[in-house]
């Protein structure tokens, strides 16, 4: 694996790598930063041989007792069925995140996997719904939103 994770990337590369993807939101492009006006954000990628193969803009907000909180709107923007990318991504947000002194990490990501709720029993899921599911939960997310445990 010759994965390399950044948390700053250049504008026209973040968003071309988001604009690429079956994954493009809104919400992942490079200046919805600018909006939240009153988070602090990092710009995080992964890297494979050189090679962009995952972004997510995480925004940060500040909590009491200079405690922090992460949050990545519809995203991040990656491979989901890539375990490895996966697993390495949220492994290195997790050692930026306790830089922040950040309590967890939430994360709603564009993808879907059921017409119902995730919880919920029911047959109309998609083929890869598991597989995404059991993705979350080797990271340490749990359901209703995604939420990670720093």
């Amino acid at each position: 694996m010759n994965y390399r994770f950044v948390t700053s990337i250049n504008k026209n590369e973040y968003d071309a790598f988001v604009q690429s993807s079956p994954y493009v939101n809104l919400l992942q492009s490079y200046d919805w930063a600018l909006i939240k006006h009153n988070w602090k954000h990092i710009h995080t990628g992964v890297y494979k041989d050189e090679k962009l193969v995952g972004a997510g803009l995480v925004l940060i907000k500040e909590l009491p007792l200079k405690m922090s909180m992460f949050y990545i709107p519809r995203g991040p923007i990656l491979d989901f069925k890539d375990k490895e990318l996966v697993l390495f991504y949220f492994e290195e947000l997790k050692k930026e995140a306790k830089k922040h002194h950040c309590l967890f990490i939430k994360f709603d990501p564009m993808i879907h996997v059921n017409d119902y709720k995730s919880y919920e029993a029911n047959d109309n899921k998609y083929k890869d719904t598991d597989l995404y599911l059991n993705i979350f939960k080797e990271i340490g997310a749990q359901h209703h939103g995604f939420t990670i445990n720093v």
